[in-house]
């Protein structure tokens, strides 16, 4: 099965306020890898749990090369900067640079990727593989357990 970039996002939602100095807004800036674009209606910084908010219509995109990008869509996303962890609910998306969509109802992660949950996965590569999975869970980086799960290497049949 071909490696899926999923867990990008928490180096991204990391990168947003730890380097906000890098993000840009207009195509005429240079291109420059590790930077964010970060859309929202409501973007917001709680100082008593040291957690940023992304709430309402949330789109984030990191871009990889010139033409080449990784985004992600979810009605809210928060990362905790004290216990370094990312949340995003209600209708996440993630869409990496190979095509490869996932779709969650919402995920949590530590920022170095290494642990994740996340709950009802659905993911279509580029190649239309599917991959099913009430529940998927990542340890120690290396390791994703899948719970629930289905795969099929083609379109579903009619």
């Amino acid at each position: 099965m071909k490696q899926l970039t999923l867990f990008f996002f928490i180096c991204v939602f990391h990168h947003i306020f730890a380097h906000q100095e890098k993000c840009y807004n207009s195509p005429s800036q240079q291109y420059m890898p590790h930077t964010l674009n970060v859309k929202a209606k409501y973007l917001t910084y709680e100082s008593l749990t040291n957690t940023y908010a992304a709430k309402e219509r949330v789109h984030i995109t990191q871009p990889l090369t010139l033409t080449t990008y990784r985004e992600l869509f979810a009605n809210s996303v928060f990362y905790n900067k004290h216990n370094n962890t990312v949340k995003a609910h209600g209708n996440v998306i993630l869409k990496d640079a190979t095509g490869a969509i996932s779709y969650a109802d919402s995920l949590e992660i530590t920022d170095s990727l290494k642990d994740g949950i996340i709950e009802s996965l659905r993911i279509l590569t580029q190649d239309n593989e599917r991959i099913i999975s009430e529940k998927a869970i990542r340890t120690d980086g290396l390791t994703t357990k899948f719970f629930n799960a289905s795969y099929t290497p083609c379109a579903v049949c009619d």
